[in-house]
């Protein structure tokens, strides 16, 4: 209810697709700004499918496109912007002997090498030690692999010994204000090139930015969620608007190895309409938000099978009493990472038109209130 009379305004580039959903709907009014501010020149966005760089012998993990996007730019003065979405210096310890790979005690999450020289859990923060032999089969043919920001800053410095550069990730913004300071001395043009994780990618307007690299752009797509086409899309397509923001033209070159899938594409043209117009399909086929409403209950326990066994139960008394409704059940199944912290996990997902019912049952029989259950409406993951 209204009470003020007031608007809501809501803003943005790249809107959720439940948003324009609405408003195409009629739902919310829609307001379109189609260009920039003072008419600047959105920038040149370039695919590199890095297949090719591998046929060729390249194994960096900076192409020969994006390191001649970055030489021209540090040459002209100007200042480059790096995204990589992962942190850590490489993504995990493998054995190239029976395949082993590195995970945290307390968690199912594999372990992230730092040149602290310690594996660490990204989830639990426990700090581990790096073998000399594989603890499953004693094999000394233990490997790093992947690519981090420790990684590709250590990357850069060798191919840019006269650059000036600044890493922005969790590991160096854990101060107070630390990550304030990272961007106003980027912007006092006291570093040429900024790298980091998601949080390089969004808000800053810096006018002397006009190169952007963007590593890693499918990483975010292979996530098993049915927003992850939806959330790499508002990434690249933020990313690639940090670029050209002054009166300097942009350019942007996204790094990637499926460089036809409909999301890199329409970030390529800055396209949310083809973007928006290609992924309502999906989430219509599979009857995902906006088509439908979803709970997601998830159950916790240091017991993998009373985690389990408590989850059932649950779907046994939810599907009696939504029998003869158009509401469906999922589960029990485990996320991706399935320990946290020591305790096992199970999801439920419950999808319908209308699930007042459920949520008033759930309610009734004080569900909500049980030790060990999470209970999450219109979750933003479902994982």
């Amino acid at each position: 209810l209204n009470l003020s009379q007031g608007i809501l305004l809501l803003g943005s580039a790249t809107p959720s697709l439940k948003t324009y959903y609405q408003a195409l709907n009629k739902e919310i009014s829609l307001l379109q700004l189609p260009k920039r501010i003072d008419n600047s020149i959105l920038p040149e966005v370039k695919l590199v499918d890095m297949r090719e760089e591998l046929k060729k012998g390249r194994r960096k993990i900076i192409s020969h496109d994006l390191h001649e996007l970055i030489s021209s730019t540090l040459a002209a003065q100007e200042q480059v912007i790096l995204l990589l979405n992962r942190r850590g210096f490489s993504t995990f310890i493998l054995c190239r002997e029976c395949g082993y790979v590195m995970t945290c005690d307390n968690c199912s999450a594999t372990l992230v090498y730092h040149n602290s020289g310690k594996l660490q859990c990204h989830y639990c923060h426990k700090p581990k030690t790096i073998p000399d032999i594989c603890p499953k089969c004693s094999s000394r043919y233990i490997k790093y692999f992947g690519t981090g920001t420790q990684k590709l800053e250590e990357e850069l410095h060798k191919e840019f010994p006269q650059a000036k550069i600044a890493r922005m990730d969790y590991d160096t913004t854990k101060g107070n204000f630390s990550h304030d300071k990272i961007i106003n001395d980027f912007k006092a043009k006291k570093f040429d090139i900024l790298l980091g994780t998601q949080m390089v990618a969004k808000g800053h307007d810096i006018k002397n930015v006009t190169a952007v690299g963007i590593i890693s752009a499918d990483s975010a797509l292979n996530i098993p969620d049915f927003r992850s086409a939806e959330r790499t899309f508002a990434l690249l397509t933020q990313a690639a608007g940090r670029a050209g923001r002054g009166n300097l033209e942009g350019k942007v070159i996204i790094q990637t190895y499926n460089s036809n899938h409909y999301v890199l594409l329409a970030s390529k043209n800055h396209d949310y309409e083809a973007f928006y117009n290609e992924e309502i399909l999906y989430r219509r086929q599979l009857n995902y938000p906006p088509f439908t409403n979803l709970i997601k209950i998830t159950f916790f326990n240091q017991d993998k099978d009373d985690a389990k066994e408590h989850a059932q139960l649950l779907i046994n008394e939810l599907k009696n009493f939504t029998i003869n409704t158009d509401i469906e059940i999922l589960g029990p199944f485990t996320p991706p990472i399935e320990k946290i912290n020591n305790l096992y996990r199970y999801n439920i997902l419950i999808k319908g038109s209308y699930l007042d019912n459920v949520k008033k049952y759930l309610s009734d029989n004080i569900i909500y209130t049980k030790q060990n259950i999470s209970i999450d409406v219109d979750p933003m993951s479902i994982i």
